[in-house]
């Protein structure tokens, strides 16, 4: 039991070292007494002297056997090993996809998955800057070096590219005028922008074709209208649903800049192109 608990105080003391790396703003005081607890009980004999070990099968059947607490205590290790043995790819699937209020955001991350993919799979060399969330420091969470040699900034959730590249955003100078106060910025979903040149701006919908359709083309058609105020010259914008609500892809021009509608699927051999090139055709 003592070599069980070990294990589990160390586990999630890990965890949450891992998760305040990510997202320290909003988790720094989150369950602060709880995890007090916890190191307190792990500086006290037997657990002082015990050195922690993954439970088996047997161990956690055992435990739960054992009544209150331990049962308990067999629930939460049960669960740490669980994470520690399925693949990432598993876990999401079991254990967040069946969560409504996060699928959204497993769509978001799975569109910058398929993005990644392929501009890696062009030979296109990426670096990774910071953490996709509540990083200290405002800026693209990655940079890309196209085979050309030129340098692309690809940012997740591009509210703050505006302030980053020192530039006024409309938006904000907007609310600001109309309601006296400093309004949140906004920005495209996922943004790879090569900064006074060019941008490709992804607003993603997890949802029905209405809110593909309508919202989505609003938001995007704004984006791009703001990114061409003083950011590039030229920019694409992609909304982006689900593969079984976007069987087709679309394209339409709109005073200059192509507006499209698509799946991940489309976006498997996306790459942003030359200046002189055609706009991209999913």
């Amino acid at each position: 039991m003592a070599t069980t608990l070990t294990w589990t105080i160390t586990e999630i003391l890990k965890i949450r070292s891992d998760a305040l790396k990510v997202e320290e703003k909003s988790l720094k005081g989150a369950a602060e007494n709880q995890i007090g607890v916890l190191r307190a009980i792990k500086d006290i004999k037997p657990l002082s002297s015990s050195v922690g070990q993954r439970p088996t099968r047997q161990d956690l059947d055992a435990l739960r056997r054992s009544g209150s607490p331990w049962n308990h205590l067999a629930h939460v290790a049960a669960f740490l090993v669980e994470v520690d043995s399925e693949s990432p790819m598993e876990f999401a699937r079991r254990h967040l996809l069946p969560d409504k209020k996060l699928r959204w955001r497993l769509f978001h991350l799975g569109v910058l998955g398929v993005l990644l993919k392929s501009l890696r799979s062009a030979n296109w060399k990426l670096t990774s800057r910071r953490p996709l969330s509540a990083s200290k420091e405002d800026g693209p969470q990655y940079t890309a070096i196209s085979p050309d040699g030129h340098e692309w900034d690809i940012w997740f959730e591009s509210g703050s590219m505006f302030k980053h590249y020192g530039i006024d955003s409309p938006y904000r100078d907007l609310m600001a005028e109309a309601f006296s106060g400093d309004a949140d910025p906004v920005g495209a979903d996922l943004a790879i922008v090569r900064r006074g040149a060019a941008a490709y701006l992804f607003e993603c919908k997890y949802t029905d074709e209405k809110g593909v359709r309508r919202d989505g083309y609003h938001q995007i058609t704004t984006y791009v209208t703001e990114a061409l105020e003083q950011l590039v010259v030229t920019t694409e914008g992609f909304i982006v649903g689900p593969d079984d609500v976007v069987t087709n892809g679309g394209c339409q021009i709109l005073d200059g800049s192509p507006i499209h509608i698509v799946g991940p699927a489309h976006l498997s051999t996306f790459l942003p192109k030359p200046e002189e090139e055609e706009p991209f055709v999913s």
